[in-house]
């Protein structure tokens, strides 16, 4: 059955659409052009399509009106080839031979191994709305009420209801979460989630790594007429990406894909077709990631001489936009806003211009600085990532293609790229998932390896100059970095990083750090361990398409309640389960326990129930109330009630109070505690004895030995919750559980107590 769902999107929602579409703005394709086209143009036709109408109408986004959306463009497109033919229109320019029906093939597969393959990041493809930009596409499902939708839950295995409450004014609700996510990202997932519920993640994951194969392999064959070396571009590419940038799900990757179709389509002809289909791809790719505006001078070079494409690719632009602009206005009050800005924690003065950003380096700071967990800055550390993770063949091959693709085109070349990238390396920091905005400046990359190649395999440059580019290589990919880096020692930055947490090198120290990014590889990184890690997770998820279902009156057991909003005030009836399920462990609470910053979970044993309930959540001034209304009608069995509040960001809540009929109860507080400070937050409440075994996903609560605070040495052992400190091993941030049980005797020396009254809050 999930099959058929994804036939129907986005097989009949977008491929079919953009099919028409493509066939009747380019009659004279290439099977490779024909088949990205396809899916990127029903993709520009119809997100804004079916997005703009219900937003209008403050309605949810649902399936029908995706479907609705792409039969209406199918129809229409489907109309003008029959009764509207375009006449002789140019093929693609350059070399098209290397864009065969085999190659097409091998990047479809290559998107649908990398998708099934791709390696979660947290909890990123294990809690369909829990990380950005997931639960800004919850927000354009719901309307608002309350009324919950239930969604598969892979790590639970099982469905789980999502209740949530938001106003509809202004611009339907969601200028909270566009401040940290941009609305073309959301509009684009939401349909993914929307018509395949978690198997949505997968497929999105296939459809933004395949636009930026396809563009890729499309830029590159301009100058390269075989086949099997388009092919084995394609490879390293696909691989070089899956290494720096692809993770579930990237929204980076969706805006570089949209960017390198940009590129292509200014360079593919010179009709006022494809400006209009470039600007109709650039809207949303500036929706998707806003720092795109800086393609705009680039692609203005590229589209003269003339003013006719220029003027038709602003225009469409412009127009494809206004959905977009109008969601910033109505939430913002400006069309043009980019709320993440206000996020700026560092003043700077540069030229004489006062202006907030991240912690940047030399020059806009006085010294050129590292961050205190890394042994290099950005500058350093962006460049020997995609060395490491393209390898120095692909490098080689670039820096060729800049020798050789001369200065006309290699001008607009640089202006699209630099802008990006510059920024990025100016930054003292980033995590990982903002290191792989790099991606965005990669599309000038893939053509010129494309000339690269053919100017190597055409005999343009004669010995000496071989021998030259050769010597350059080596000195710049494998001496430098093993002879200069290892030995480089700068002075720690002391403001606050951006994210300052784990990245891909977990808890290597920074000599083992050096070590590795000073390493240099012909070839692109590739980790089995990471795609066996990866497969059961997307396969579970795939196999489990379905589009959210609308809850009724009456709620499942387990419930995810979102108070992102004050006030929260609503009431339920649930249907309770037969076992504890604390949010969001693998499984049943004695499988194991996954401290999450942002959940606060609440499990609630009821013996004398009926089997349905009646629960109140409230929030007002920061504290929660939990009133559960029984009806103490039931037969005494053992039934639970099994929450999750859930705050994007971490939970700020003062308390948790829980009644059930009216009658307070004394429920175990768990707080972790996170980073040395051993700040304590709020995470779990529970009315009954909660036994903590090891989970299997390398994300486990266990006893550790501590400098500080020893407390045993039963390394992995299951334990009974107690007022013992149990350190989470993921990442560089150790957590701490508090428990106000009796903690059994056990090995090793005690650990410090804890008064109740400080652990409650």
């Amino acid at each position: 059955m999930w099959l058929a769902y994804v036939v129907l999107f986005p097989g009949v929602a977008w491929v079919l659409p953009g099919y028409l579409a493509s066939r009747w703005a380019l009659p004279r394709s290439t099977p490779l052009e024909r088949v990205v086209t396809s899916v990127v143009f029903g993709m520009g036709l119809v997100v804004p399509g079916a997005y703009t109408i219900p937003y209008v109408l403050r309605t949810p986004l649902t399936p029908l009106w995706i479907l609705g959306a792409g039969l209406v463009c199918a129809g229409a497109f489907g109309a003008l080839l029959r009764w509207r033919p375009r006449g002789e229109t140019p093929p693609p320019a350059g070399e098209t031979l290397g864009q065969s029906a085999g190659v097409a093939a091998l990047v479809v597969a290559l998107a649908v191994g990398l998708a099934l393959t791709t390696q979660p990041v947290f909890s990123i493809a294990t809690q369909l709305w829990l990380p950005c930009p997931h639960q800004a596409s919850l927000f354009l499902l719901e309307d608002g009420s309350g009324s919950g939708l239930t969604a598969w839950a892979h790590e639970w295995s099982r469905w789980v209801t999502h209740v949530t409450e938001h106003a509809l004014e202004p611009g339907y609700g969601i200028a909270k979460i566009l401040r940290t996510q941009r609305i073309g990202s959301a509009a684009t997932l939401a349909q993914h989630t929307g018509s395949l519920g978690p198997g949505g993640l997968v497929v999105a994951s296939f459809t933004y790594q395949f636009l930026v194969i396809g563009f890729g392999a499309l830029l590159f064959s301009r100058f390269v007429r075989s086949q099997a070396l388009v092919a084995v571009f394609a490879l390293l590419f696909a691989l070089g990406c899956r290494y720096t940038a692809f993770y579930m799900v990237n929204e980076t990757a969706l805006a570089a894909g949209l960017g390198f179709g940009v590129l292509y389509l200014t360079l593919r002809d010179p009709t006022i077709t494809s400006g209009a289909l470039a600007g109709l791809l650039y809207a949303l790719c500036v929706a998707t990631r806003p720092e795109c505006i800086t393609y705009a001078p680039a692609a203005l070079i590229l589209l003269a001489p003339g003013w006719r494409r220029s003027a038709t690719f602003g225009l469409v632009a412009a127009v494809w936009a206004l959905p977009w602009l109008l969601t910033n206005f109505e939430s913002f009050g400006d069309p043009f806003v980019h709320p993440s800005l206000q996020y700026a924690n560092q003043p700077h003065r540069f030229l004489g211009v006062d202006f907030g950003f991240h912690p940047l380096n030399w020059p806009i700071s006085d010294t050129l600085m590292r961050p205190d967990h890394s042994p290099y800055p950005t500058v350093f550390q962006l460049p020997l990532e995609h060395l490491q993770g393209f390898g120095c063949v692909f490098w080689l091959t670039a820096l060729t293609g800049l020798f050789a693709i001369g200065w006309r085109l290699l001008v607009p070349l640089v202006l699209w790229a630099l802008p990006n990238y510059l920024v990025l390396i100016l930054i003292v920091s980033l995590d990982h998932e903002k290191l792989s905005y790099a991606l965005m400046s990669f599309g000038p990359i893939a053509l010129l390896c494309g000339r690269g190649v053919a100017a190597l395999a055409g005999n343009e440059f004669g010995r000496v100059r071989k021998f030259a580019l050769a010597t350059v290589a080596l000195v710049l990919f494998v001496d430098l970095p093993a002879l200069t880096l290892p030995t480089l020692d700068l002075p720690v930055d002391p403001r606050k990083q951006y994210l300052s947490r784990a990245d891909r090198f977990g808890d290597q120290s920074l000599d083992e750090r050096r070590a590795s990014l000073a390493e240099s590889s012909l070839l692109p990184s590739w980790s089995v361990d990471d795609a066996e890690f990866a497969l059961p997770w997307t396969w579970g998820l795939l196999t489990h398409s379905r589009p959210p279902q609308r809850q009724e009156p009456l709620l499942d057991d387990p419930v995810m309640v979102w108070v992102e909003n004050l006030p929260y005030d609503r009431t339920y009836d649930v249907r309770l389960s037969n076992e504890p399920l604390v949010h969001p462990t693998i499984g049943l609470v004695g499988d194991g326990f996954v401290e999450s910053e942002k959940v606060v979970a609440v499990s609630l044993r009821l013996d004398d129930s009926d089997g349905v309930v009646q629960f109140r959540v409230a929030r007002h001034e920061g504290d929660v109330t939990v009133a559960v209304q029984s009806g103490g009608q039931g037969g005494g069995r053992a039934l639970y009630l099994n929450l999750g509040l859930f705050e994007n960001g971490g939970p700020t809540y003062g308390s948790v109070d829980v009644t059930v009929d009216d009658v307070p109860i004394q429920p175990t507080f768990f707080v972790a505690a996170r980073g040395p400070e051993r700040r304590e937050t709020l995470r779990l409440v529970a009315n009954f004895p909660v036994h903590f075994a090891p989970a299997d996903d390398g994300f486990r609560l266990r006893a550790e030995p501590w400098p500080e605070h020893r407390c045993g040495d039963a390394v992995g052992e299951g334990v009974t919750a107690g007022p013992g400190m149990y350190h989470d091993t993921r990442g560089r941030d150790p957590a701490w559980l508090f428990t106000s049980s009796v903690f059994p005797p056990r090995r090793g020396p005690p650990c410090a107590s804890r008064s109740p009254a400080s652990r409650a809050r």
